[in-house]
């Protein structure tokens, strides 16, 4: 899942918590307890400030499918195999192109498009769910502990959506580690009432510092993500269907 609108000025008030500025105010139903811990996630991942300042990111989820992203515009460009998608989130317009020929037909582009938008909307989740925990229709729920590697504690967080046109009834268990303050894992149910989860544990490691804010680089099955955050770049990234391969990371 994911947001291609900067973030709101609720998440700025949940930041504010940790530096004694008013309290957080997150979704109605959430907890205030939930609403807490989730602002303290993000200011721990470098806060608000630096988010809305990362402008360029890329990433490769589960080396399958190479993101380049702009937030300030939406543009984005995702390559998988041989195919390139160049595409604006926003208003999900752009164009596809197949082994370097461009898709002209206008019911295969349009699915096409709709891929497209299903893939960045999924792989953008996975990498920066986190600094989207306030987006709006987000509910946060304390319930619990869990515990991680070597058995260190941490704080389970229920992330629930409301009035989301995307898996809106999706359920998330966020493990939070207690001793760093960042998401360590993650269990993902398909609807909220399931008793077992689509998937469970799912690492979110290697944290690293990208100008400002810290992302998780590896989510298991050994895959490099190659994540990079960038502070400017051309216009042809996301222009030119011409494969970037290996010279842009």
């Amino acid at each position: 899942m994911g947001s291609c609108h900067r973030l709101t000025p609720v998440l700025l008030l949940a930041a504010a918590a940790c530096t004694s500025s008013p309290r957080p105010v997150g979704h109605p139903d959430s907890d205030p307890e939930a609403v807490v811990l989730a602002a303290r996630v993000v200011e721990t991942m470098g806060g608000v400030a630096a988010w809305e300042r990362t402008r360029f990111v890329h990433w490769n989820y589960f080396g399958r499918r190479r993101h380049w992203w702009d937030r300030e515009t939406g543009d984005v460009r995702i390559e998988v195999d041989d195919v390139v998608f160049l595409m604006n989130v926003r208003n999900r317009r752009g164009r596809v192109f197949r082994a370097g020929e461009e898709v002209t037909d206008i019911g295969r582009l349009k699915l096409l498009l709709s891929q497209c938008y299903e893939m960045w909307s999924n792989d953008s989740y996975w990498m920066f769910m986190p600094f989207q925990l306030f987006d709006p229709g987000v509910v946060l729920h304390l319930v619990g502990t869990s515990e991680l590697q070597a058995g260190r504690p941490a704080d389970l967080l229920e992330v629930t959506f409301e009035g989301r046109a995307h898996r809106p009834h999706a359920r998330y268990l966020v493990h939070v580690a207690r001793d760093t303050g960042l998401v360590e894992a993650w269990d993902y149910y398909v609807d909220r009432g399931d008793a077992e989860p689509e998937f469970a544990a799912v690492p979110w490691s290697h944290w690293e510092r990208f100008r400002g804010i810290l992302l998780a680089t590896q989510h298991g099955q050994g895959a490099d993500w190659e994540v990079a955050v960038y502070g400017s770049l051309e216009a042809s990234v996301f222009q030119d269907p011409s494969p970037l391969g290996e010279s842009l990371r």
